[in-house]
């Protein structure tokens, strides 16, 4: 990336220089690039354009309400998933195939906490996801909205 000085007999070098390639426009983004006051300007209106904005939206909610999470996602107490035939032991303090990871707080699933499983299959902890579906109604992993059905071959 090339830096461009900003005093005025630099600016006329650099015009110039610009003028001879093949593409003009690029004079004409040199000049807009160049004064610093421009872009303050801009920067400065289009911050106040979204305060406007806001201003004239209130508060926007994207998530869902309680009513809602209950109805499309399955809360129950976890219990952790048994290997079979021996397979995914552990050594102590290691994490096996079948230990599950809550991929909101990052803490691992214990046997009878209070979990919530989305229509996406995904398992959180049920205060973690709660949290999150009150801001935004879609998985954190996949992104698929809990109200949106999941057919059979999903």
């Amino acid at each position: 990336m090339h830096h461009f000085p900003r005093n005025s007999s630099s600016t006329q070098m650099v015009v110039h220089e610009i003028r001879n390639y093949p593409y003009p426009q690029l004079h004409f983004l040199a000049l807009q690039g160049l004064n610093p006051s421009r872009h303050t300007s801009a920067v400065r209106e289009s911050y106040e354009e979204l305060l406007q904005l806001e201003d004239r939206l209130g508060n926007v909610t994207r998530g869902a309400v309680q009513n809602t999470i209950e109805r499309f996602t399955f809360p129950h107490k976890y219990k952790k998933r048994r290997p079979q035939d021996g397979k995914g032991k552990k050594e102590e303090g290691e994490e096996s195939d079948t230990d599950e990871k809550c991929t909101i707080c990052l803490s691992m699933l214990e046997d009878g906490e209070d979990v919530r499983r989305l229509p996406c299959m995904h398992l959180f902890h049920q205060l973690c996801v709660d949290q999150w579906l009150a801001m935004s109604k879609k998985c954190p992993i996949c992104r698929v909205d809990i109200e949106t059905q999941l057919g059979a071959d999903s």
